[in-house]
C-alpha cells in the first residue's frame, strides 16, 4: 500500500504544479496538462473510496491498482513532456485563420444560426425517430433514442451545436455585443443546450458549456486572479455537479416519479456508497483496473488496431454492410475481462484512452498520450500567442478531447474533437476563399482583432 500512497501523491503533485501556474496567469486554468491531469487523478484517487474494504478485495487487485496508477503517472509524465515542447516551438500566423477575424459579424452570426439550425434541426428528427419529443425527454439518461433505427450522421449532427456556440460566443467576446443576431442565435443555441444538459443529467455537457464559456473569457479578457474568483467558483460548482448528477439523473427528465430534492436527500441517506455486487460493475475505475489486469495476465494486445476503427467509421453500411462496430475492432475487452476474472462489466462501462494504450503497447502505450500531449501543447500555444476565434475554438477542441482521454476510448475522443472541429475549420478555409482570394492569391497582413483587455490586467 506504500506505493499506491507515493503515486497518490505523484498525480496530486502534478496537479498542484500545474495549478499554481494559474497564479501567474489566469489563462493556465485550462491548459491541457492541468484538466487532463485532474479528471485522472479524480477517476483513479477520488473514485478508489467509492468503495468499501470488501468490494474493492472483490472486483479490484490492489496490486493492478498500483499498475494502473503507476502507468498513468507515466503517461501523464510523457503528455506534460511533449506539452511543454509543443510551446516552446515557434509558430507562424496562417492567412486563412486571421482572415476569420475580418468576416463581418452578420457573416459569422449567419454562419453559426445555420449549423444552429442543422443541429437543433437533426435533434428533433432523431426525437421524433424516438417517439417525439415528450416522448424522447420523458426517458432516463441512456433510455431514450432509436439509435437503432437512424443513421449514426444523423445522431452526429446535433454535436454541431457546440461548435455554433463557440465560434459565437468567442466572437462576441472579441467583438463586443454588436450583432442582435449573433447574439439571439448564440442565446438559443446555449439555451438548448442547457436544457439538453439538464433533463438527462449529461456530465459531458455541464463541462462543455464552462469550457465554452471559460476558455473565450479568460484568453480574451485575460483577467487578474482577484477578478477570476467568480469564474473559478462556478468552475468549482461544475465540478460538484459533474460529480453528483449521475445520481440524480432519474429525477431529472420529464415525468420522473420523484423529485431532485427527494431524490437528493434518498442519495445523503443512502450510506452503501456505489452499488455493489460481486459478479458485475460498471465502475470506471474497477473496469479500468480490470482492464489492464486482464490483459497483463493474459498477454493480449491489440497493437493499435482500434486506433483505426474511426477511419473506417465513416464508410456507409450501405456500401459495407459488414462493417465491424467499435467493441469488435480489436479484442473484446467486456469478454477477456469475463474469461480472464470471473466478472463482468455492465454496459455502459467505458475505459479511458490511457488504459487502451496499455491494451494496445504495454507499457509503451504511454507514448501515445506523449503524442496527444504535443498535438495539445501547439493548440495551446497558438491561442496563448493569437487568440482569435480559429485558435480558441481548436482550444476547446482539444480539451474536449482531453476531458473524452481521461474517461472514454480513442474513437470517442476522436468523435468528439472530430465534430467540434470541422465547422471552425471550415470557417477558416471559408474566410480564405472570401477574403484571400483563394490559395493563389498574394499574401496580405491580416491580423486578428485586438483583444480586449481588462483595465488591470498584467502586462
Amino acid at each position: 500500500m506504500v506505493e499506491v500512497w507515493l503515486l497518490w501523491a505523484y498525480l496530486l503533485g502534478f496537479v498542484g504544479l500545474y495549478g499554481l501556474r494559474v497564479l501567474a496567469d489566469t489563462r493556465h486554468m485550462f491548459a491541457p496538462p492541468l484538466v487532463l491531469g485532474f479528471i485522472v487523478s479524480y477517476i483513479l484517487v477520488k473514485s478508489y473510496f467509492d468503495f468499501d474494504d470488501l468490494a474493492r478485495a472483490t472486483l479490484m487487485d490492489i496490486d493492478y491498482y498500483a499498475v494502473s496508477l503507476a502507468f498513468a503517472a507515466l503517461s501523464l509524465t510523457a503528455f506534460a513532456l511533449a506539452f511543454e515542447l509543443a510551446t516552446r516551438m515557434p509558430s507562424k500566423p496562417s492567412r486563412a485563420v486571421m482572415a476569420v477575424e475580418r468576416l463581418s459579424a452578420t457573416t459569422i452570426a449567419i454562419y453559426v444560426s445555420t449549423f444552429g439550425v442543422i443541429g437543433i434541426g437533426a435533434q428533433v428528427i432523431f426525437a421524433s425517430y424516438s417517439g417525439g419529443l415528450v416522448e424522447f425527454y420523458s426517458k432516463a439518461h441512456g433510455q431514450a433514442g432509436a439509435y437503432d433505427e437512424v443513421s449514426g450522421y444523423l445522431t452526429a449532427l446535433p454535436f454541431f451545436l457546440w461548435s455554433a456556440l463557440i465560434i459565437g460566443s468567442v466572437t462576441l467576446y472579441i467583438r463586443g455585443a454588436r450583432s442582435p443576431l449573433l447574439i439571439a442565435a448564440v442565446a438559443v443555441i446555449a439555451a438548448a443546450l442547457a436544457a439538453n444538459t439538464i433533463l438527462f443529467g449529461n456530465r459531458d455537457g455541464i463541462i462543455r458549456l464552462c469550457l465554452t464559456a471559460g476558455v473565450g473569457y479568460v484568453f480574451v479578457y485575460r483577467p487578474s486572479l482577484t477578478r477570476s474568483l467568480p469564474l473559478i467558483s462556478i468552475l468549482v460548482a461544475a465540478v460538484i455537479a459533474v460529480s453528483v448528477v449521475g445520481y440524480l439523473r432519474v429525477y431529472l427528465h420529464l415525468g420522473a416519479e420523484r423529485t431532485v430534492a427527494e431524490g437528493i436527500a434518498e442519495q445523503i441517506t443512502n450510506k452503501n456508497g456505489a452499488k455493489f455486487d460481486e459478479d458485475e460493475t460498471g465502475h470506471e475505475l474497477i473496469f479500468n483496473v480490470g482492464v489492464i489486469h486482464a490483459v497483463s495476465k493474459s498477454g493480449v494486445h491489440t497493437y493499435g488496431l482500434p486506433y483505426l476503427f474511426p477511419l473506417i467509421s465513416f464508410v456507409p453500411r450501405g456500401i459495407w454492410p459488414d462493417k465491424p462496430y467499435s467493441i469488435d475492432f480489436g479484442v473484446n475487452l467486456f469478454e477477456l475481462i469475463q474469461t480472464t476474472l470471473g466478472w463482468r462489466p455492465i454496459g455502459g462501462a467505458a475505459f479511458n484512452s490511457i488504459t487502451e494504450s496499455f491494451v494496445a503497447f504495454s507499457w509503451f502505450g504511454c507514448l501515445v498520450t506523449g503524442l496527444f500531449g504535443f498535438g495539445c501543447g501547439r493548440a495551446f500555444a497558438r491561442a496563448m500567442r493569437q487568440p482569435s476565434v480559429f485558435s480558441i475554438g481548436m482550444l476547446i477542441g482539444v480539451l474536449v478531447a482531453c476531458v473524452y482521454w481521461a474517461s472514454q476510448s480513442f474513437p470517442a475522443v476522436f468523435f468528439q474533437w472530430f465534430y467540434t472541429v470541422v465547422p471552425i475549420v471550415f470557417l477558416a478555409f471559408m474566410a480564405d476563399r472570401l477574403l484571400g482570394g483563394g490559395r493563389r492569391s498574394p499574401r496580405r497582413d491580416v491580423r486578428p482583432a485586438p483583444v480586449r483587455r481588462t483595465t488591470n490586467q498584467r502586462h
